[in-house]
């Protein structure tokens, strides 16, 4: 009997105490539990082909700074019960970010060739990774994993704890690298300098799903970084507890395009989630602490609550958090998990089925408890009065509001009415309670006040016809005599030879869509406008003929025709040429018509020269008078050329000159085109542009200037300069005329250095408005009424507003029909399919804009 039980110890003795030495080099096959713990001697690496296949319960131990290579196939697949684990053999040392000490190298995926099978590491423990300092920059990411051009690897049910890395990625490195990554648990890792568990980089596009991020730590992303050119998706994660150290991060950092869908992000030391210039994320239904305020029109859909977790690092839900069945109500082609991180099913409850926010769905019956609100409109000129309605759930016992975010209470009513004084954005608070507890809502910017010329309505926008169509001239004119200016736009087409008019009346509609082909080839084709006469409306088009005049060195004798054709039946009226003989080269630099007493065409002139010995260049204008049937009165302007703003009276002239001994210079010029009298120049050729619109302005006002850096305003005859203002105009410059607070005085103007809209007085060059615009325009123009203003903005985009957001203008008894709220549309099928249908229905009878917009809230289309 004693035998037996002997044999029995000394069985169980070995079971307990074997183990297997793996020395540094390849490694494949199986590593099964009775050769467990496996002890790592050296670097390891699965050869490209391979396979190393790692049974649940195994222990793999690395005896100092080594990893694990794999460039074949990983098999890491343990189960809940038995997990495997990585770690070190001794962690002695690894706070220490000096040494390599108290940590292994990782598990490191680097260009590891495609054509293997995938890698899974499911219920895996990776602890205690830790990079090095190397030449090589890689080697300083990743502290538990990393992966470099590689994405077939499957992570799920895993724990990723107590990792380092230098560099960035405590946790995880990912670059060029799209892994799955579900259900796994994120805590305490660190990186010196950014994402202390995840970093997403360089076209990168993981998928996350059901994940716990926390007491991660990094000076930047304390748990994830969303480098450059990736676009993961994230659905359903905790990401709470972790700590950022910098002021200009958070504890996501997104630098990327990623999806985030269902997250509650929230607690975290340090900002919740930075947005880096020129990302476009797309960042819906997820409860974020401090909500979004710096975008509060792009993210509208996301929640600012307590999630009321259970307890101190217990993340499940209380029934009262309003993160329950808040999920994306939409979950086409989505994919969302239909287990939650413990293993529960994700339930679609309710009218509208939707899944609980978070790692975890809430499994018993939930208390209603959210705080909400609308309003009957939240966009008016001052004073504006709203009304509020509170729309929260629960048993709500008291309502506290906030209209103007400074913390002090305005109302205690459930559905107050406030009136707005003062013009700009209004963030509003609603803190309810139910007598225990209390939940904020808080909509950042949801009220927008201002007068009638603090911001503008989009009306219509139109684009040129044919992408070879360049632009020549844009104008209003009222050539139906009905009082309302329509717009005109002219442009050149160099490779079909024709000129293109295009009109657009104010409802958006093409009144004029006309082509004058011109068919000679001697012919060049440089500028188009149009001119009024007699209430009638012509074309004018200026073409030009070149030869060499035989001398030496080379100079061309040039033709500039002037033609005029009739708008409405398109054949030629009348033509003038003029000869320009002895240059190296012309071209029309600006076509301009001006009517009033007189029909008045300026043709701006760039000529140069150049013989050998010395050249340079000058502007010239031809200026002639169109009288209905012919070109009278030509004659040339020497000096100027450009014609600054199209509706203005004033040109600009620019020239220089150099020679063979080093010497030139330059100069600028300013003149007025109904005499030609020269009333300013200077020898500073930086930024200039014309502000002043028309002849009246000037008569009463002076001319306002930006040259040399500063905005100048000179008496009507050009003679007193009345006052000046530095200002910074970097790259351009456009204005008009506009009534503010019941005066003709003032300027509109965007200014390129700031991206703003501007109002400045022009009587003493005071800016009394500016407000950030989307806009670029390169021109503004407006009907003489005041109501329309058209902006030129880039690639040929026009873009029509009214600055009145109760007044439409030329529909006569129009009436406008408030829309109480914004109508959020279904489809069928979803839209990956190629067509799709959307159902919708109003009230009355009304003018609809319907919108096509991207996940990122980019508008698509205008149907």
């Amino acid at each position: 009997m004693k035998k037996g039980l002997i044999i029995l110890l000394v069985l169980f003795v070995n079971i307990v105490y074997s183990q297997t030495i793996i020395p540094a080099g390849n490694v494949s096959g199986a590593w099964d539990l009775a050769g467990s713990p496996y002890l790592i001697e050296g670097e390891i690496e699965i050869p490209n082909g391979e396979t190393l296949t790692i049974d649940p319960g195994c222990l793999i131990e690395f005896q100092g700074h080594y990893a694990l290579n794999v460039q074949g196939q990983l098999s890491a697949i343990g189960t809940e019960q038995d997990s495997i684990k990585f770690t070190i053999a001794d962690t002695t040392g690894f706070s220490n970010q000096g040494t390599l000490d108290g940590g292994w190298h990782g598990i490191r995926f680097n260009e590891t060739p495609a054509t293997n099978d995938s890698s899974k590491i499911v219920y895996s423990v990776i602890e205690y990774g830790k990079t090095r300092f190397a030449n090589n920059t890689w080697e300083r990411y990743g502290g538990g994993l990393f992966l470099n051009n590689f994405s077939k690897l499957l992570i799920s049910y895993c724990n990723f704890r107590n990792n380092f890395a230098i560099e960035g990625g405590g946790a995880i490195q990912l670059r060029l690298a799209s892994p799955k990554i579900i259900n796994s648990l994120f805590e305490n890792n660190k990186a010196i300098d950014n994402s202390g568990a995840l970093y997403i980089f360089n076209h990168s596009n993981p998928v996350i799903f059901n994940n716990l991020f926390i007491h991660n730590e990094a000076i930047s992303g304390g748990a994830i970084t969303f480098g450059l050119y990736s676009a993961p998706i994230l659905v359903n994660n905790t990401i709470c507890d972790n700590i950022t150290e910098s002021e200009n991060s958070g504890a996501l950092f997104i630098y990327a395009d990623p999806i985030l869908i269902n997250n509650i992000i929230f607690n975290n030391v340090g900002q919740q989630v930075i947005v880096y210039y020129n990302s476009q994320p797309d960042i819906e239904y997820n409860n974020i602490e401090n909500g979004l305020p710096d975008y509060p029109d792009y993210y509208e859909t996301n929640l600012d609550f307590d999630p009321f977790f259970v307890g101190e690092n217990n993340y499940h839900l209380n029934p009262i958090s309003s993160c329950i069945n808040r999920g994306i109500p939409d979950t086409t082609g989505l994919n969302l998990p239909v287990y939650d991180f413990d293993g529960n099913p994700r339930i679609f409850d309710g009218e509208y089925p939707r899944i609980d926010i978070g790692a975890y769905e809430y499994q018993g019956e939930p208390i209603p408890f959210f705080a909400d609100f609308i309003s009957d409109s939240n966009l008016g000129i001052v004073p504006f009065i709203v009304q509020f309605t509170d729309i929260s759930e629960g048993n709500i016992v008291s309502w506290e509001w906030d209209f103007d975010n400074d913390g002090i209470i305005d109302s205690y009513e459930q559905n107050p009415e406030y009136t707005f004084q003062d013009t700009g954005y209004h963030t509003i608070s609603l803190t309810i309670s139910d007598g225990v507890h209390s939940l904020t809502r808080t909509k950042y910017d949801y009220i927008e006040t201002g007068d009638a010329y603090s911001f503008y309505q989009e009306k219509f926008r139109f684009n040129k016809i044919s992408i070879d169509d360049e632009l020549c001239s844009l104008q209003l004119f009222d050539f139906n005599g009905d009082g309302q200016k329509e717009i005109y736009t002219s442009y050149k087409n160099i490779n079909e030879r024709y000129f293109r008019i295009l009109g657009i009346d104010i409802n958006g509609e093409t009144i004029l869509n006309e082509i004058i082909q011109i068919d000679n080839e001697d012919e060049n084709l440089e500028k188009v406008s149009l001119i009024e006469y007699n209430n009638s409306g012509f074309v004018v088009v200026i073409l030009k003929t070149s030869e060499e005049s035989g001398s030496y060195p080379p100079l061309n004798n040039y033709n500039i025709i002037i033609r005029v054709y009739s708008l409405e039946t398109l054949q030629m009226i009348t033509e003038d040429i003029s000869s320009l003989n002895g240059y190296s080269g012309c071209y029309t630099k600006r076509l301009k018509t001006h009517f009033d007493d007189e029909s008045l065409i300026f043709v701006g002139l760039r000529i140069s020269w150049d013989d050998m010995c010395a050249g340079g260049s000058s502007d010239k204008t031809i200026r002639c008078i169109f009288n209905g049937s012919e070109i009278i009165d030509v004659n040339f302007a020497n000096g100027i050329g450009t014609l600054i703003h199209p509706q203005s009276n004033l040109a600009a002239g620019y020239s220089y000159w150099w020679d063979d001994m080093g010497g030139g210079g330059s100069s600028i010029s300013f003149r007025s085109l109904d005499d030609l009298y020269t009333f300013s120049s200077s020898s500073n050729t930086s930024i200039f542009g014309l502000v002043s619109q028309n002849d009246d302005f000037f008569e009463y006002y002076g001319c306002v200037i930006y040259i040399g850096g500063y905005l100048k305003c000179y008496s009507p005859d050009f003679s007193t300069l009345l006052w000046e203002t530095q200002m910074l105009l970097t790259t351009g410059f456009c204005s008009s005329n506009i009534v503010f607070e019941n005066n003709d005085y003032y300027l509109l103007f965007y200014d390129y250095s700031n991206e703003t809209a501007n109002i400045i007085n022009r009587m003493n060059g005071q800016i009394v408005y500016s407000q950030p615009t989307s806009l670029h325009p390169f021109s503004i123009q407006k009907t003489t009424s005041n109501e329309l203003i058209l902006f030129e903005n880039i690639d040929d985009e026009y873009i029509v507003y009214t600055n009145d957001p109760n007044y439409y203008t030329g529909i006569e008894n129009y009436e406008i029909l408030p829309v109480s709220e914004k109508y959020y549309l279904t489809n069928f099928p979803n839209p990956f399919n190629p067509t799709t249908t959307i159902e919708f229905s109003i009230k009355n009878n009304s003018k609809v804009n319907l919108s096509i917009y991207n996940i990122k809230g980019q508008k698509i289309k205008t149907l």
